[in-house]
């Protein structure tokens, strides 16, 4: 199970890391719009609430979860080189559409191997606040125990202000003095 939490911890870290910057990219690299963005986003997320249903399900009926939620962090990590190597709004779409379709496959699985792992006794939630503190905590993942609402930002940022520090800094250019005094001719 600690294998499947560190899988999942640093997935979502590596998500976390595309995703935030995804929309600059996107603004910037590939000239695309707020509305774009959005129709890209919106469905990006609802693929994944749909493949969610359909993986659940087809986990409960196969009685097998791990092939999965291999099958969707496979996916999820094939679909994360596409996303710098992006052309075109289109190439973004098609990375991120699989990639939350890798993340709706694996979900429910995933919940429903660690809760097949752990101890289940209880229906009710005020059972299981009842059980021992462990017990409580069976259907999560470790990595979704961590205080991964500071360690994935964190951990974008510390990215970004190394990439920012390791780059070499671009050479001054100077231009020749009569544009120089033609620009300052030109200023108020």
């Amino acid at each position: 199970m600690w294998v499947l939490g560190l899988v999942s911890l640093l997935m979502d870290t590596s998500s976390e890391l595309t995703h935030s910057l995804l929309p600059l990219f996107m603004t910037t690299a590939l000239g695309a719009g707020m509305v774009t963005i959005g129709v890209v986003e919106g469905v990006a997320e609802a693929t994944a609430a749909f493949a969610k249903v359909f993986s659940g399900a087809l986990s409960d009926r196969w009685r097998r979860r791990k092939p999965l939620v291999v099958l969707g962090y496979g996916l999820a990590a094939l679909s994360k080189p596409a996303f710098p190597l992006a052309t075109s709004v289109a190439a973004v779409f098609a990375a991120r559409f699989a990639d939350r379709i890798g993340k709706g496959i694996r979900g429910a699985p995933r919940d429903a191997l660690i809760a097949d792992h752990g101890r289940v006794d209880a229906v009710h939630v005020a059972d299981i606040f009842a059980q021992e503190t462990a017990d409580a905590w069976y259907a999560r993942p470790e990595s979704e125990l961590l205080p991964e609402g500071f360690i994935r930002p964190e951990t974008a940022s510390m990215v970004l202000a190394r990439l920012a520090t390791s780059r070499p800094k671009p050479e001054k250019v100077r231009l020749p003095r009569r544009i120089r005094s033609a620009v300052a001719r030109m200023l108020p």
